[in-house]
């Protein structure tokens, strides 16, 4: 039995007072749920199949919850003591406890969901297979440097439930919103809801690319007419949201003008509204590289736009916004050599961003855990960009993307064991003026705990290089 939309559902914050809830996972977004659970009077029970000991680094960072706590056991015989259960991203709707809990009436919900009901209902969401990241943390520095209070916070690492505990009734929440937080939500309702693109990511979770795709839409599904779906003109899956929410539309383009949103032209950026259009700022203002950094800009144009910025603020902004780390992020030169981290490239289409974004000859960093994601048009483009020297392949794809790269005739590959010795490798076949771009366009769960300790140990292992005197 699946997930089901019908389960009884809590339909506000209120509901949760007096309940006793089952939190799964004890990562950030658990043990943020768990103190938000507790502040709306509720008797959280906190769970995760790991032992205390194995938890011991999230609890030294966060907290140990401080509640009922069963570490490294089963949790489905708890199901009995508890009225609702929040799961964390990790947790697939298909799991053994979701469909449990499904079967005897009790709802589940993600730590997204629970931050929202909450919330002050004051958020721009942000989705879509890749730019999410850079988008939000690129509309909260848009807002703060117009002085307004904006969290950003979400899939990008800081649970919704962490920004509602700030208490601030006056913050605007920036919120990063993944497919896996969209399965068990139904109340969920941004007042801006941005979607950038669809392209296949996450089949090993969802199957297929229809579940996928209606995922993207359903963050949409609860808009009115006095909200905002801002879309991507140019992705033709983007355009088709437009039938699945009540919202007004607005678009953003890098092919043509619009008349609603926010479109490129003659390498400037401009804002139309109201029959009217407005230059924002030129392409070459922006300190984020990649013509997909142009399509993230122009998207939170119009998000900022639509939530009370000024033209001129906005372009004050972007000229001064650097981009996030581990997303095509400038680590050092060695020997004349530029290592970039872009460790956030956990997907084949990423990848292909990040090369177009090269300006230098470069060996390139490929390779993780299996997403059910073909890597072909990935080698197709890495083939056609003519910047590839070399790939070096790595972790448990490392054979499929051999594969597709011989497809295309590159065979310009070597194989590492590790990181580290990918670095190495990589460095032996860098010729000073080049670059070694890390963009593994998998998942990192095989070698790593997350994209982040990925793209940390990267830039740790390309700092020690530098340390050690490989010049």
């Amino acid at each position: 039995m699946a997930w089901s939309s019908d389960v009884k559902y809590p339909d506000g914050a209120a509901w949760f007072a007096g309940k006793r809830v089952m939190v799964v996972g004890m990562a950030r977004s658990g043990l943020a749920a768990v103190q938000l659970l507790t502040q709306l009077g509720a008797h959280p029970i906190a769970t995760d199949s790991k032992t205390e000991e194995q938890l011991s680094e999230n609890f030294a960072q966060y907290g140990r919850p401080d509640c009922a706590c069963f570490f490294g056991v089963d949790p489905i015989p708890l199901l009995s003591q508890v009225q609702a259960a929040v799961i964390s991203p990790a947790v697939p709707v298909d799991s053994a406890l979701v469909i449990s809990a499904t079967a005897v009436g009790i709802p589940v919900i993600a730590e997204l969901e629970l931050g929202y009901l909450a919330s002050n209902g004051c958020i721009t969401a942000v989705t879509g297979t890749n730019g999410k990241t850079t988008t939000v943390s690129l509309l909260g520095h848009i807002l703060k440097e117009a002085e307004r209070t904006a969290i950003v916070c979400g899939n990008i690492g800081y649970p919704i439930s962490a920004a509602v505990l700030e208490g601030k009734p006056e913050a605007e929440l920036i919120t990063e919103v993944s497919s896996f937080q969209m399965e068990t939500s139904r109340a969920f309702h941004p007042r801006v809801g941005v979607l950038l693109n669809i392209t296949p990511d996450h089949l090993n979770r969802h199957h297929d690319m229809d579940t996928y795709v209606r995922l993207k839409y359903k963050m949409f599904a609860n808009q009115t007419g006095q909200d905002l779906a801002v879309l991507n003109w140019d992705d033709p899956l983007c355009r088709k949201a437009q039938g699945h929410t009540q919202a007004r539309a607005a678009w953003f383009s890098c092919k043509e003008p619009v008349a609603e949103g926010a479109y490129e032209a003659e390498n400037t950026l401009y804002l139309a509204y109201n029959g009217q259009r407005q230059a924002v700022c030129s392409t070459k203002e922006l300190l984020i590289p990649g013509r997909h950094n142009v399509m993230n800009a122009l998207a939170a144009i119009v998000a900022a736009h639509a939530l009370g910025i000024a033209a001129e603020a906005i372009a004050a902004a972007l000229r001064t916004f650097p981009g996030v780390e581990h997303r095509i992020e400038y680590v050092t030169d060695i020997g004349g050599v530029r290592y970039i981290n872009d460790s956030k490239g956990t997907n084949p289409d990423s990848t292909m961003r990040a090369v177009e974004a090269m300006d230098r000859p470069t060996i390139l960093l490929l390779g993780g855990q299996e997403k059910d994601i073909p890597f072909d048009e990935m080698a197709d483009c890495i083939v056609k960009s003519s910047i590839v020297r070399h790939a070096v392949l790595m972790g448990e794809t490392a054979k499929a993307i051999e594969r597709s790269l011989w497809g295309k005739a590159f065979d310009a590959i070597s194989y590492a064991a590790s990181l580290e010795e990918a670095v190495s490798v990589a460095a032996s076949y860098a010729q000073p003026g080049d670059a070694v771009l890390l963009s593994p366009a998998c998942a990192s769960f095989d070698m790593f705990k997350d994209y982040e300790d990925r793209g940390r140990r990267f830039k740790r292992i390309v700092q020690e290089r530098k340390e050690n005197g490989h010049e």
